[in-house]
């Protein structure tokens, strides 16, 4: 029996709630640069996610600028992220974090972004939770795959145990 396979937009959809979970615990380590780049990255992953739904494509085009992203969405998704986020200056937000996971992969090397960490966070953090509840929403769940027989059980323990 063919078990099914998930498509390429469920698969991003669990990286993005991956990326937002380790955002999560990083935050409260506080590992806060490493919460941003997860934040930024689930955001991008969980927007290419709801991306290749809304379009049945495979591959998206953008990046890794959440601009971009966020504008190949279909308008009544933007509503629903725009309304989760609930900030007044969304799109002012949304061009300041354009590139965050790029730009702080690498805060090393332009230590200036670290003054601004505590503004971004919040953003980013509601933003990541938004393009998930938006994806969790429209993109359906993988099959499930059957679960085995009883005689699939048993030859599996007999083929354990004759291995030992």
């Amino acid at each position: 029996m063919e078990t099914p396979e998930k498509t390429i937009a469920q698969y991003a959809f669990d990286r993005a709630c991956g990326f937002n979970l380790a955002a999560k615990v990083c935050e409260q380590q506080p590992l806060l640069i490493e919460a941003v780049v997860c934040y930024a990255f689930s955001v991008e992953v969980g927007l290419k996610a709801i991306v290749m739904h809304e379009s049945q494509v495979s591959k998206v085009e953008g990046g890794h600028h959440l601009e971009k992203l966020f504008f190949q969405l279909k308008g009544t998704t933007q509503g629903h992220i725009k309304a989760a986020v609930n900030d007044p200056s969304f799109d002012k937000r949304l061009t300041e974090v354009n590139k965050d996971f790029v730009d702080w992969r690498y805060v090393y090397e332009a230590q200036e972004n670290e003054k601004k960490i505590g503004s971004w966070i919040g953003f980013l953090r509601e933003l990541s939770n938004a393009a998930i509840d938006a994806a969790k929403a429209i993109i359906p769940p993988p099959p499930k795959r059957p679960d085995p027989t009883p005689e699939q059980i048993a030859a599996f323990v007999e083929e354990m145990t004759r291995k030992k």
